[in-house]
């Protein structure tokens, strides 16, 4: 019988996000403020608020946070959090980075360690990354199995950062997927059933597997950094499918888009995919040729077997080297969070940009979602997990005070009731936002929709007086 790897706190952040989470009911009033969520370990935690990841479940919603070391889970029931329960390395062995990537799925999760001395593996070949897997025992979590790359992956970080899918994860890292199906008959209950590699022809430097989402049938793997028609670090992603036979193969290869004679850089650097809409970041890339390195999200939907562009985002008042698109990006249903790395403000090093689907295919930016750090949040939404109205936003490099180590932070954000008039991105709500409302209106701007319909009416007025009445963070 496996034994639960966790620890329970009733501390410092269970106390401060239950009052902040009781005074809910005040969130429209206060412009709907993020909850903030710190380390029960205080202190002595370092980078809390990097990987984080989000679940529904059947009576609310499950949290998890990593830190340097662990990672803490939470379950949201009613808008009141648990006490954390943390889960540490179940391994008597050397677990470099444990919790550098975590993922839940069900009552399952799984947890990345950039590098684990593996028992029984030749020497030279010990040390390579591996994972983790927990599953839900009652009000625990007890280690289950874990993802341990075949002898013929060698590289460190190798399957560091797993992906839940069912009954299949894709461990990534090192250059290469590997595809692990659950396996009784393993003594790690999980065994590989296929490599994926990269393509012929693309070079190893290329950062192939940075990112990796799966959706349906369907894999995506990000190549950030492969050299495209003449262009450095162009980007690319690649598109697998699953087949009848259970293996993936490629379908498809995305490149940047052309638009007109600027550069798309670090294309695919981050992703993300609803089944419906996949959405790609590309840091680097200069819409406004103005604008240098401002940064886009491009939208693709399926049209038959192919993902087709439909739009490309970027955010309003964007300056140069804001870098949206940046790390971190995240799509369900008619909602998309983007980062922003470059983005720098009073409050954060990065910003985080909320868009909205208005009618079919059209999207447009709905509101900068803005933290709270008591001093200065450093690395600001480089994590990013979305489910429904909730999202969680990881700040790992964020500071309590001048001098003060990088414990880190995460935010709760509810979306449902987040709706910012502030139309000309100047984080203030004037007559200048009135002003811009009116010209987009008369000018059939979607960014008038404020109701999301897809039609101009008497509605969006209504809809913008009472957004412009709550005000922003």
């Amino acid at each position: 019988m496996p034994t639960p790897n966790t620890r329970v706190r009733s501390a410092r952040t269970a106390l401060t996000v239950a009052a902040t989470l009781a005074a809910a009911g005040l969130a429209h009033a206060q412009g709907c403020p993020p909850v903030r969520f710190v380390s029960p370990d205080g202190a002595d935690a370092r980078h809390y608020g990097g990987p984080v990841a989000i679940e529904p479940t059947a009576d609310g919603h499950r949290l998890a946070i990593a830190q340097t070391g662990s990672v803490w889970v939470y379950d949201l029931v009613d808008g009141q959090p648990s006490a954390g329960q943390e889960i540490v390395s179940p391994y008597p062995f050397m677990a470099f980075l444990f919790g550098c990537a975590v993922d839940l799925e069900g009552d399952r999760m799984a947890i990345g360690a950039y590098e684990v001395r593996w028992p029984g593996r030749p020497f030279h070949l010990r040390s390579v990354g591996g994972a983790a897997v927990f599953e839900r025992n009652g009000d625990e979590w007890a280690h289950t199995g874990s993802l341990v790359a075949p002898l013929s992956v060698t590289a460190e970080a190798a399957v560091a950062n797993p992906i839940l899918h069912g009954d299949t994860i894709f461990g990534a890292g090192g250059g290469r997927i590997v595809v692990f199906e659950q396996d009784a008959a393993s003594p790690d209950g999980w065994s590989p059933v296929q490599v994926i590699e990269r393509p012929d022809g693309m070079a190893y430097d290329a950062s192939f597997g940075y990112p990796v989402v799966p959706t349906g049938d369907w894999l995506f793997v990000g190549a950030n950094r492969e050299d495209v028609s003449g262009v450095s670090i162009g980007g690319s992603v690649v598109v697998y499918r699953r087949q009848p036979d259970g293996r993936y193969t490629q379908v498809q290869k995305i490149d940047g888009p052309d638009l007109g004679g600027y550069q798309i850089k670090l294309f695919g650097r981050s992703m993300d995919c609803d089944g419906r809409t996949l959405a790609i970041g590309s840091a680097l890339a200069s819409p406004d040729p103005d604008v240098e390195e401002q940064g886009a999200v491009y939208v693709l939907e399926l049209d038959g077997d192919t993902w087709t562009p439909r739009q490309t985002l970027t955010h309003r008042g964007a300056e140069r080297r804001d870098g949206l698109g940046g790390y971190a990006i995240r799509v369900d249903g008619d909602r998309l969070v983007a980062q922003a790395s470059g983005d720098r403000t009073a409050r954060s090093d990065n910003m985080a940009y909320l868009f909205e689907r208005t009618g079919a295919r059209s999207w447009r930016q709905s509101a900068r979602l803005l933290p709270t750090p008591p001093y200065h949040a450093a690395q600001y939404a480089s994590n990013l997990a979305l489910e429904g109205d909730l999202l969680l936003v990881g700040s790992r490099d964020e500071c309590e005070g001048p001098g003060t180590d990088t414990t880190g932070a995460a935010y709760l954000f509810d979306l449902a009731c987040y709706e910012c008039p502030d139309l000309d991105a100047d984080d203030r709500l004037t007559v200048f936002d009135y002003l811009e409302f009116m010209r987009a209106f008369e000018a059939g701007e979607a960014i008038a929709d404020m109701d999301n319909d897809g039609q101009l009416t008497v509605a969006d007025f209504l809809a913008f007086q009472n957004a412009f009445a709550v005000g922003c963070p």
